[in-house]
This record gives C-alpha cells, structure tokens and sequence, in this order.
C-alpha cells in the first residue's frame, strides 16, 4: 500500500498493508474489538502517524501541495495489446469488464431493447467486437457534446 500524508515522517515501512488496514487502526484508536480475523491481524496505520497537527514538530512542510496534471489520453502512447481479431476470453477480468458494459447498457435501455442488447452481447466473439460494443455503450451512456 502506498501511504502518503504530512502525519508521516519521510521513508519506506517494510509492513505489509491492506484494506484491513483502515478498520484495524480505527479498532486501536478507539479500542474496539475486531470484526474479522483479518482486520484482527492486520497491521495498523497507526505507527505510521508519529505527528500531529498540535505536536511541537507539526505536520511535514516538504510534500507537494499540488500534484502535475496528469497526460492527456492522446499523448500516452498505445501499449502493444492482444490483436484485435483475437477470439475474446471465456474467464478473467476482461469477462468481467463485458459484464459490466452489458449491465450498464441494460440498465440505460428501455424495457423493449433489452432483448436486442442480449443478443447484440451474446453475438461478440472478437476484441473488435468488444471494442465496437463498448464503443456503442458509451456513446449512450456518455453523449458527444456539440
């Protein structure tokens, strides 16, 4: 887990850190008990925080107090990718992102184009077709701004 705050003195913690993270530190600031095993043994974010806002030292005055822009789409380059006429997964995430794309497309359709979606879905076979699918979905989700 990355940890970023002015609380933190500078450096690297050689813990591991997870999502239980957040519920085992709240457990040790107001001594409650664990909800899970997990939390229960998970490592506190509480010995990370060694200032305060009232502490003699202070919060750090050294981090950034504005982050860059981040690049624009247009100016990342392309990752090389599966190709385009590759047959699409039956597993993994990318089942999951279809998943997805076919709910949204379902939830902003009216009741009498469901059926024509459903079909519509149930015909990708390609990551062309995906493309062009999610393509299609987005554009409704999302209209071009004139």
């Amino acid at each position: 887990a990355v940890v970023v705050s002015p609380l933190l003195n500078a450096g690297v913690s050689s813990a591991t850190y997870d999502h239980a993270s957040i519920p085992k530190t709240l457990e040790d600031i107001f001594d409650l008990t664990a909800l899970t095993d997990r939390d229960r043994h998970a490592h506190s974010l509480l010995g990370l925080l060694d200032r305060t806002f009232s502490s003699s030292d202070g919060p750090r005055t050294d981090c950034p107090v504005k982050l860059n822009e981040p690049a624009s789409p247009a100016d990342v380059e392309p990752r090389p990718g599966v190709p385009m006429d590759s047959a699409l997964p039956t597993s993994g995430n990318l089942v999951g992102v279809m998943h997805i794309l076919l709910k949204l497309a379902m939830e902003h359709a009216a009741p009498e184009q469901r059926g024509a979606i459903l079909q519509r879905y149930q015909s990708l076979k390609t990551h062309a077709d995906l493309e062009k699918f999610a393509d299609e979905v987005c554009g409704q989700l999302y209209p071009a701004k004139e």
